[in-house]
């Protein structure tokens, strides 16, 4: 569980650091925050 929140705020944080630099190749760190918050909602849902 701790592991899995961690990483989802990982890669919101790295989604947030790409648009804080203008940086709008973020595709990679939001398909990774989005599959990381799945994660997060089927473990908690389990």
């Amino acid at each position: 569980m701790a592991a899995s929140v961690g990483v989802t705020l990982y890669f919101v944080g790295a989604v947030i650091s790409h648009l804080r630099v203008k940086d709008f190749d973020l595709a990679p760190a939001a398909v990774l925050t989005l599959v990381a918050g799945a994660a997060l909602v089927l473990h908690v849902a389990a």
